[in-house]
């Protein structure tokens, strides 16, 4: 009770967290928040991209958003190689590994200062921004609406059940997690003026939050997701991913036989997922 109470007391004050990680825990990663392998591969790939003959040409204005460890390091490859082709990327980042369980504000920052210290390897190719700030924006009725949605998914997503409690610690948990990311990104996006966001997935979790708040603001915007086949990824513009909109591939394609070949590489495919093996 007493070091709950001092913790939250100290994480209303200045430097506190960021001071306490850096001397008493030597700047190792904390909270499960885990990023020394990103941390070792970065120079190298910051290096490489420096010695891009592409990095002169005129790019895009590109802002990635990131959280969870293996997310964040897929993230800051995709900087640097967007970096090492001509762009100006920014990665944005949220410094949580775990969306379920709530974190008080003293270990929040003190896992926001060690992400920024691993991400800061990325400079200058990449700019890094944390969204953990609050941020006082009022969002719009019919946003708050998309996010009152994204919540009851998050929800359902979490528990594998439709009928949720939304009066739970879990609901009020991620009610507040994703207007905090929205309110981040209102402020960022509204500012910058990115030419596009690119987030993994757009359907759950912060991710959603930051892709509806960009495609509000009239920002193109990619969303993507590892996909079931091996060394695949999934992508799609203006769309949440996980939705497989293909109603544009089949008013181009439908009336197209399919080959032998393509026969039987969906036949393989229906194999694969009557019998649950990778494709």
């Amino acid at each position: 009770m007493l070091k709950s109470t001092l913790k939250t007391l100290l994480g209303e004050m200045p430097l506190t967290a960021e001071t306490y990680w850096a001397l008493r825990q030597r700047k190792r990663p904390t909270g499960g928040v885990n990023l020394e392998k990103l941390r070792r591969a970065l120079p190298r790939w910051r290096a490489q991209a420096e010695a891009s003959p592409l990095r002169g040409r005129k790019g895009k204005r590109v802002l990635l958003f990131t959280m969870l460890n293996y997310w964040t390091e897929h993230a800051a490859l995709l900087g640097m190689a967007l970096a090492g082709l001509g762009h100006r990327v920014t990665l944005a980042y949220l410094p949580y590994n775990k969306w379920q369980k709530p974190l008080d504000r003293f270990d929040r920052r003190r896992q926001d200062a060690y992400t920024r210290s691993v991400l800061q390897s990325a400079a200058p190719l990449v700019e890094v921004v944390s969204f953990l700030p609050e941020v006082s924006a009022a969002l719009p009725d019919s946003l708050q609406r998309e996010l009152d949605t994204l919540t009851l998914q998050d929800v359902q997503y979490t528990l594998q059940v439709e009928e949720v409690d939304p009066e739970s610690p879990l609901y009020r948990l991620r009610s507040l997690r994703n207007r905090h990311a929205a309110q981040a990104a209102w402020a960022y996006i509204g500012h910058s003026r990115p030419d596009v966001l690119i987030t993994p997935n757009g359907s759950i979790l912060e991710f959603g939050a930051v892709y509806r708040v960009a495609r509000y603001l009239g920002i193109p915007a990619v969303t993507y997701e590892f996909g079931e086949q091996r060394q695949r990824i999934w992508f799609a513009q203006n769309g949440e991913v996980m939705q497989q909109e293909t109603d544009a591939m089949w008013d181009a394609l439908g009336d197209i036989p399919l080959t032998e070949a393509e026969t039987r590489r969906v036949r393989e495919l229906f194999t694969a997922r009557q019998k649950g093996s990778l494709w």
